[in-house]
């Protein structure tokens, strides 16, 4: 899924990894769960952020993993040489390949990604 040349391909690579992680210590954990999730860890960290304050930032239990990584994976990395956009721009890229690769699955994404890392 990563472009070699992105000069954010280390946090790609960090949210990626983490995917992996929550994937195999959660079964039940689908593409489409992680798309969302990502959907609503962008929330959750735009409003860390002073942003999106109208909009939800909760999802179900088999979410949490996932919002929870997609914020701690943003509180290292933005304000030191990323910006917050720059950050929803990574997380929206991991998501358009979760969304690309579950035509493969259920756990489509998961299969092709864990080769990577």
């Amino acid at each position: 899924m990563s472009d070699e040349n992105d000069p954010n391909l280390h946090i790609l690579q960090a949210i990626e990894g983490g995917l992996v992680d929550i994937y195999e210590t959660n079964p039940a954990l689908t593409d489409a769960s992680v798309v969302f999730a990502l959907e609503v860890g962008k929330i959750a960290i735009k409003q860390i952020h002073g942003y999106a304050k109208s909009q939800n930032s909760t999802g179900e239990p088999i979410h949490q993993g996932v919002i929870q990584h997609v914020v701690k994976v943003g509180k290292e990395h933005i304000g030191k040489g990323l910006s917050l956009d720059d950050y929803v721009k990574c997380v929206d890229k991991v998501k358009r390949s979760v969304e690309r690769h579950r035509s493969y699955g259920l756990r489509g994404y998961y299969d092709f990604i864990k080769k990577f890392l």
